[in-house]
């Protein structure tokens, strides 16, 4: 069997595999992307595009096409939490707490500032098809979907790939001088024997993927609603819900609401249970709903013991996986892609030694490490906001019942409790706020040369900004090229 020759072969067809081949076309790096499922991703999945990631897409000639179709800040500059959206009894449509968001309200002059690529929404649905257009258009027959992995061979001059072409039952070989495992760690990191090191099975979570008109209920500035109510308890309250657009605000046709449970709880939600308790979330018990797709997946904190191996490099969520909170999964792959993307480029036109790759493993594994430890952290920090306002899901009903009664009322103590509550939901900027995070993220080591500046400065909540809109400093750091010479990581 003769082996096609390619330099990059990706493995992974979603947004992060995406993305590496579009960044790849542009730097005139010929490669091969395979993919084992027919199309791209059938779930909403990860939505929020922060400003780091459109600045990539901006350099790249993507970040007009996503604009043209994604939320305007308008329509995603708040998050809230709520009793219920209708309903007409005393706790009903109640509002707990709202929190200005992702570049919204009061923070639009902090992060204009800072970029000039405001945060998006977009679900991964729809962003991962644009995507493939992308990629189809700049490498005309180089992403083949529907094609599966076999088997992965390596040596010290390549990687030699089984593949299957799963429609037409052929199996063919690729040599490539690179891989790029964006597979979201179901194939590549367990042949190689990479584990993912961290916490799992913390939760399972229920996403349903529905139609519904809520025009009459919804916020038109909110992205996020988590629901709190007497006759709910759970992991980000009792639901979250966000609108899928493709109109978005108020008359969004799609929602995706998300439902935890503990991994050992029998109640496996099914397609027959979601409606009622949508309608009894929701208080909307005449709704209409459509369902379109209901998933389940596990709550997992994990990292991989290695970026690397030989030639093969992990990204995306092959390398980290943890939860959607400060929605870091979507945006570190494309921070991934991008970092890994340049250096494949100049190792492969000769301008940089092959040693340049090892920085990848220690620039962006650290990033994935703080960016899984915060999301966990904000993840379980919803339940420090139910504490906050005397909720428990260990209250039996009745007591359940009148927390939210002593909450909401007109008294002393109900002050104090929406009091002691605003305090705790402040902590919680620490997933809808985090600047610094998103884009002042600065490496320790790798392919910079120290020039004497100070390391920027983070803040506890994320919100520091970053002393300049990129992930590097801003002064004559640099990289050092096969012929000895330096130019700016650009």
């Amino acid at each position: 069997m003769s082996a096609q020759k390619v330099p990059v072969l990706i493995i992974g067809g979603g947004a992060c595999g995406l993305t590496t081949s579009i960044l790849l076309s542009d730097m005139g790096i010929d490669h091969l992307l395979i993919e084992r499922h027919p199309t791209t991703s059938h779930l909403p999945k990860a939505h929020y595009l922060n400003q780091r990631t459109m600045e990539i897409f901006r350099q790249h000639g993507l970040a007009d096409s996503v604009y043209a179709v994604g939320t305007p800040m308008a329509h995603m500059g708040k998050v809230r939490w709520r009793t219920t959206l209708g309903g007409d009894g005393p706790l009903d449509a109640r509002t707990f707490q709202e929190l200005d968001a992702f570049g919204g309200g009061e923070l639009a002059a902090t992060y204009a500032k800072d970029s000039p690529c405001p945060s998006t929404n977009y679900p991964q649905i729809r962003l991962e098809p644009l995507l493939r257009q992308h990629a189809e258009a700049r490498g005309p027959g180089r992403v083949r979907f529907h094609h599966e992995l076999v088997d992965l061979r390596q040596d010290e001059n390549g990687v030699t790939a089984t593949i299957r072409d799963v429609a037409q039952g052929q199996v063919y070989e690729v040599r490539a001088d690179y891989v790029v495992a964006a597979d979201g760690g179901k194939t590549v990191g367990p042949m190689l024997g990479i584990q993912m090191e961290g916490p799992t099975n913390l939760g399972r979570i229920v996403t349903s993927h529905v139609s519904a008109d809520l025009s009459q209920w919804w916020d038109d500035a909110c992205l996020i609603t988590w629901f709190i109510n007497p006759h709910n308890s759970g992991v980000f309250g009792s639901g979250a819900m966000v609108p899928m657009g493709p109109t978005w605000g108020r008359h969004s046709e799609e929602w995706v609401i998300h439902f935890s449970h503990a991994p050992v709880d029998p109640d496996h939600y099914d397609e027959t249970a979601v409606l009622p308790r949508l309608r009894s979330l929701l208080q909307l018990p005449d709704l209409e709903l459509t369902v379109h797709k209901v998933s389940n997946w596990v709550l997992d904190a994990v990292l991989a013991a290695r970026y690397q191996e030989g030639r093969i490099f992990l990204a995306g969520d092959a390398a980290h996986r943890h939860p959607p909170t400060t929605g870091l999964g979507l945006n570190t792959a494309v921070g991934d892609a991008h970092n890994l993307a340049w250096k494949l480029a100049a190792v492969l036109h000769g301008r940089a030694h092959a040693t340049l790759l090892d920085t990848y493993a220690s620039e962006r594994r650290p990033v994935g490490m703080r960016n899984v430890d915060w999301a966990m952290f904000t993840a379980m920090n919803h339940a420090v906001c139910d504490a906050g306002m005397g909720f428990s899901p260990l209250h039996p009903p009745a007591a359940r019942k009148a927390n939210f009664e002593l909450f909401f009322a007109e008294t002393p103590m109900g002050e104090t409790r929406r009091a002691r509550a605003a305090a705790v939901f402040d902590t919680q900027r620490a997933e809808f706020q985090a600047h610094d995070l998103e884009l002042g993220y600065a490496y320790a080591e790798g392919a910079l040369l120290p020039d004497g500046s100070p390391p920027p400065r983070a803040r506890s909540h994320g919100q520091a900004l970053p002393a300049c809109g990129a992930p590097w400093p801003s002064s004559a750091a640099c990289l050092v090229t096969a012929a000895g010479s330096s130019t700016l990581n650009a």
